[in-house]
Order: C-alpha cells, then structure tokens, then sequence
C-alpha cells in the first residue's frame, strides 16, 4: 500500500478502483494473520508445558 501511495504522490500514478480494493483486502489478509498469529505461538507453548 505505501508503494502505491508514493507512485500516487511522486510519479503522479493512479489506480483503478479494483486496484485500491484489491491491495486493501492483501494488507486486511496480512493484519488478520499477524493478529492471529500471537495466538498459535501462545497456545504451542501452553502445550509444552
């Protein structure tokens, strides 16, 4: 998304509509996994014990 944006700003780029939604649906994929993530590494570790 930061790229997208700079390409925006700088180089006087724009993206389509499906562009913006579809970048915007990767970065919500990447916050849900990192979110969920603490999770697992959480739960392995109670198993161990």
């Amino acid at each position: 998304m930061f790229a997208a944006l700079i390409g925006m700003l700088v180089l006087d780029q724009h993206l389509s509509a499906p562009s913006w939604l579809a970048i915007t649906m990767i970065v919500a994929a990447n916050a849900i996994s990192v979110g969920t993530a603490s999770n697992r590494s959480t739960k392995k570790t109670d198993l161990l014990q």
